[in-house]
């Protein structure tokens, strides 16, 4: 480990040295060694770094919302807090340590609490880039997303709509998915539409007088993309009635259309 590597090199070098540059490097081990143990707590740190970077690949690669992952979510924010908290006591602990006459400045070429440091803005950076990349798609998608809410309190389902995604949202985001939708739909008016008929002034379908489903985004799940797979997938049916066997580790292009199972259920990443 980094840690123990680096640990490992200060106590050769430090062989020749007089035995209160020793105490120094014994008693910064021990809170490097503090470190480790603190952002590994409740978890692991490298498992939801892992998790963060697959879904972040994936959902900028496809072309719809893939489903909120709200466990990876509260587990990352859960370790960024604990982590954050525990790297303000480390920096704490050797402000104490260097001011201490008898410990003397370390012989280590870094601090312990930085490296933590490092680590929670590595996690928060590739969790923050998962949920604007939600957001972007939300906002090109917002009219979509805001008409399966009118249909589902009309009653009518979202059977009409050939690619849902607003169950794929969580509460926050419906709401962010809504305004935005309404926010496009007075931007629209107050550019000029205001002055069209009431019926084509809709930015949702409005049949028969307006626009049906066409007028509403879409993604588009018939884009070609390449994907990873983490497992053996076994035969995939393709077009036309074709088929393939798919190995783990065998990296592919398909439709997405056909991958996308497979990459909710967490068994193809995208590259």
């Amino acid at each position: 480990m980094f840690f123990e590597d680096n640990l490992s090199d200060s106590d050769s070098s430090a062989d020749g040295l007089n035995a209160e540059n020793r105490n120094s490097t014994t008693s910064h081990t021990t809170t490097a060694e503090v470190a480790i143990a603190a952002f590994a707590a409740g978890g692991s740190a490298s498992d939801v770094i892992g998790g963060l970077i697959q879904a972040c690949e994936c959902e900028r690669f496809c072309p719809d919302i893939l489903p909120y992952p709200s466990e990876l979510i509260d587990r990352a924010a859960t370790q960024i807090a604990r982590s954050h908290s525990r790297a303000d006591q480390l920096a704490e602990q050797e402000r104490r340590e260097a001011a201490d006459s008898e410990s003397g400045s370390s012989l280590l070429p870094f601090k312990a609490s930085n490296i933590l440091k490092l680590e929670v803005q590595r996690c928060q950076f590739f969790l923050t880039e998962l949920l604007r990349c939600r957001i972007r798609k939300i906002e090109s998608l917002s009219c979509l997303i805001a008409y399966e809410r009118v249909l589902e309190e009309e009653g009518d389902g979202t059977a009409a709509v050939e690619h849902p995604q607003r169950h794929h949202l969580s509460d926050n985001e419906k709401v962010v998915a809504d305004r935005l939708a309404e926010m496009a739909q007075q931007c629209v008016l107050r550019s000029g539409m205001q002055s069209a008929p009431v019926q084509l002034r809709s930015l949702v379908p409005n049949p028969p007088y307006g626009e049906g489903m066409e007028i509403l985004p879409q993604p588009d799940v018939n884009v070609y993309i390449f994907g990873a797979a983490l497992e053996d997938l076994g035969v995939v049916e393709l077009d036309d009635g074709a088929s393939q066997e798919i190995k783990a580790g065998e990296v592919f292009l398909m439709p997405y259309r056909t991958l996308r199972p497979f990459v909710v259920g967490g068994q193809v990443r995208l590259v």
